[in-house]
């Protein structure tokens, strides 16, 4: 994404939710891949260390384990977007995004988009982390 962006002059900022490792290891595994496609586009040097950015805050206990934080977010998406996150990527993803939300850091008039991932298909793999009441 961030070699996309820089690609087109797009001017948008990119902050990504790493949900493994912390973040002076993520964003230079992220910084790594974007040299390597700027190569492949032949744009070598196009994108500079410094418009890698992430957020390690929310990997929580560790890689595939929720936090409380990423079940909220799930459960806020499910309920008032009717979208489906996953507990290991975009659940934690979203949490990121709603706590950054209400510590204010971005502003009442800027627009702000959550790149869904994917990885519905996951959720049967974490029930016992869902409160489950059956109908019958």
């Amino acid at each position: 994404m961030v070699t996309g962006l820089i690609a087109t002059n797009s001017q948008i900022p990119l902050l990504g939710i790493g949900v493994r490792v912390p973040q002076p290891q993520q964003e230079g595994n992220v910084f790594a891949l974007a040299e390597r496609t700027c190569e492949l586009l032949g744009i070598p040097g196009a994108v500079k260390r410094e418009d890698v950015r992430a957020n390690c805050d929310y990997v929580g206990e560790g890689y595939g384990i929720p936090a409380d934080s990423t079940l909220e977010a799930i459960e806020m998406f499910a309920r008032y977007e009717g979208i489906l996150l996953d507990p290991v990527y975009s659940g934690k993803g979203a949490a990121g995004l709603i706590d950054l939300i209400r510590k204010g850091e971005f502003s009442d008039c800027e627009n702000i988009v959550f790149l869904h991932t994917g990885g519905a298909q996951a959720l049967p793999g974490y029930r016992e982390a869902f409160e489950f009441t059956p109908y019958c």
